[in-house]
């Protein structure tokens, strides 16, 4: 191989990898950007997402967003009182269907499955994304 093979080698090998570096940091950035998105008490977060996703995908104006802003809060409450007339049935439902996966699985699995339903309900209630 000529020397300057080898050197055209290496810069495509230096940047290759720093393509897959930079792949690798975007996406570290983006989900650390979710999780902030994503923490603090479910309402708040649920708005924050929201916007965050109106925002970019409409490409709305500052005052747009103030204004959507406000229409969320406002109608937060009767969100919140629309699902909490709905959580029985949900429950019910998530029940069920956690019942049903369970006789699909050795008792061992099943053990690690109520452990990961304890998990993931314990973070929901933290406010914080299942992982």
């Amino acid at each position: 191989m000529t020397p300057r093979t080898k050197q055209a080698l290496m810069l495509v090998v230096a940047f290759g990898l720093g393509g897959v570096a930079g792949a690798f940091g975007m996406r570290a950035v983006k989900l650390d950007q979710l999780n902030q998105l994503m923490t603090g008490p479910p309402p708040e977060a649920r708005r924050r997402f929201m916007l965050e996703v109106l925002k970019q995908r409409l490409e709305l104006t500052p005052t747009q967003v103030t204004q959507v802003t406000e229409v969320l809060e406002r109608h937060d409450k009767a969100r919140r009182e629309a699902f909490e007339r709905c959580r029985p049935e949900h429950e019910a439902v998530k029940a069920q269907s956690a019942q049903d996966i369970d006789e699909l699985l050795t008792p061992a699995q099943r053990t690690l499955h109520q452990e990961l339903r304890r998990e993931l309900e314990a973070r929901r209630k933290e406010g914080g994304p299942p992982r």
